[in-house]
């Protein structure tokens, strides 16, 4: 603890604010993680029924997403 004090001596004021940028942080983090997995999985499933022998083949669809994605 002491070593901490050393190099960081203004830890104890900011602790009730560093725990709550903290969280904020992590909430921050978690849901644009959900979001980027919703809309990753919603572009994936586009590029597999577009492609060349997919379920609905179609091939501007396929390339506009293919080149967004990329």
């Amino acid at each position: 603890m002491k070593t901490i004090k050393i190099f960081i001596p203004h830890l104890e004021q900011l602790g009730e604010e560093l725990i709550e940028c903290l969280i904020q942080t992590l909430q921050m983090s978690l849901i644009s993680g959900i979001i980027a997995f919703f809309f990753g999985i919603v572009l994936g499933v586009i590029l597999i029924v577009t492609k060349k022998d997919g379920l609905f083949q179609n091939r501007i669809v396929y390339g506009v997403f293919d080149k967004a994605v990329d």
